[in-house]
């Protein structure tokens, strides 16, 4: 008589728990509650020092403007202008109350026909309250020019108050109070069409602060 192969003995397996689920909801509903409730916390402290502070915008315009270089010469690609223009800024800072803190901040200047004449970097600073600095920067420039910006640099070279020049600055600022301090947003500022003129007698209009692009 034939043997009868035994079966293989299995437990039923019990069915996955539901309280785990409830469990792990129950703590991820209560974290998204905690992350709204810090987050409502954090806009809500940021409204009272808005309106406590009430912070305004730098006055920004150009104050000095002296072209250390500005030559023209041949070569296979055309003609080349080489600069080197020492600047200043002036950066006035009307808050009673708070710091203005800058980023790293980008200057270049262009001519009317829009030859840049130059550019240049400078790094982050801060700037006390009620404060008024004067910001110096070198810029340089190699480009090529056509022959328009050729006969208006060489008519500035003959005169360099003859020249109409603007500025453009990217940078970004934030406030700070005592230890407290914000994260900075882009700043986009525009001084131009300016005269030499109007820089050596200081009658330099203010310069277009625009905050992210507004």
């Amino acid at each position: 008589m034939a043997r009868v192969p035994s079966l293989p003995l299995t437990i039923p397996q019990k069915p996955p728990s539901h309280k785990k689920r409830k469990k792990c909801c129950m703590i991820c509903g209560w974290c998204l509650i905690f992350i709204i409730m810090a987050t409502l916390l954090v806009i809500f402290i940021g409204c009272i020092l808005l309106l406590c502070f009430v912070p305004r915008l730098p006055i920004i315009r150009l104050s000095s403007i002296q072209f250390k270089k500005l030559n023209v010469s041949h070569s296979a690609k055309g003609q080349i202008l080489d600069s080197k223009i020492e600047i200043k800024v002036q950066v006035s800072n009307p808050n009673s109350k708070l710091q203005m803190k800058y980023a790293r901040t980008k200057v270049s200047m262009t001519s009317m026909r829009g030859t840049r004449l130059g550019v240049g970097i400078i790094t982050g600073f801060v700037q006390e309250r009620n404060n008024v600095t004067h910001v110096k920067m070198t810029l340089s420039s190699k480009v090529t020019l056509n022959r328009k910006q050729v006969r208006e640099l060489r008519k500035a070279k003959k005169d360099d108050k003859d020249l109409d020049i603007t500025a453009d600055i990217s940078t970004g600022i934030g406030t700070g109070y005592g230890s407290w301090t914000t994260g900075t947003l882009r700043v986009d500022v525009h001084c131009g069409f300016i005269n030499l003129e109007e820089v050596e007698d200081g009658s330099t209009p203010e310069c277009k602060v625009k905050v992210l692009n507004w």
